[in-house]
């Protein structure tokens, strides 16, 4: 992960309160500790789940790039949703790339919008959705300012787009809030086709374009 190195004058109680918190072990010195507070006061620990649906076209590539990508954000649970078969297998395959993720399979049998409802008592902050498929888009270097900026426009949806010659693609990237469930009728429902489209047509979508990523390899 990039950082910058940057420099802050503070408080000399407040700087005694950040060193009480180090602890050497999962904070070892006063620079993880502040960007770990920074976080918790961003809210970026409260995305923390995250759904991946793969499709028959999937780029091969692109199930690990968007699991890296949910690694670094800090994503600790991982739905595989499979459109392919083998769910079981691909989770333990997936989650062997992200060991400190839990990886489990959810039945894909009444499509993209029912595995969320399968999920609905687990889903009670913002999550990530996202689809592996065909597309070799660029994928954003990182989740923290499009879930900031989900965050300040408080819609059900944030959909991360990739700018283009001829506009904007979809990265195939969602952050969802939970409220977007009520959204999800009962049945086999496809997010897509049947759940964005009306999201959208209520302006209760936005748009994150992104400027900054890294592209899939052919």
């Amino acid at each position: 992960m990039y950082r910058e190195r940057l420099t802050i004058t503070l408080d000399a109680e407040l700087l005694q309160a950040v060193d009480a918190l180090v602890d050497g072990e999962s904070l070892r010195n006063r620079s993880q500790t502040i960007e770990h507070l920074l976080k918790e006061g961003i809210g970026l620990h409260r995305l923390d789940q995250a759904f991946l649906f793969l499709y028959p076209d999937y780029e091969p590539s692109r199930p690990e790039a968007l699991v890296r990508l949910m690694a670094a954000a800090g994503i600790k649970t991982i739905y595989l949703v499979s459109f392919i078969g083998q769910p079981t297998e691909l989770a333990i395959s997936i989650g062997q790339l992200v060991p400190e993720a839990t990886v489990s399979a959810v039945p894909s049998d009444f499509g993209s919008g029912g595995a969320l409802l399968l999920k609905h008592a687990e889903l009670d902050a913002p999550f990530l959705i996202a689809r592996a498929d065909a597309s070799r888009t660029p994928l954003p270097t990182g989740l923290l300012t499009p879930y900031v900026f989900h965050r300040q426009h408080q819609a059900p949806l944030t959909s991360l787009l990739c700018p283009r010659q001829d506009g904007y693609a979809s990265a195939g990237l969602w952050i969802a809030d939970p409220s977007l469930l009520a959204s999800i009728p009962a049945g086999i429902v496809s997010l897509e086709d049947s759940v964005f489209p009306v999201l959208l047509k209520e302006a209760k979508v936005r748009a994150y374009p992104f400027t900054t990523g890294f592209n899939i390899a052919p």
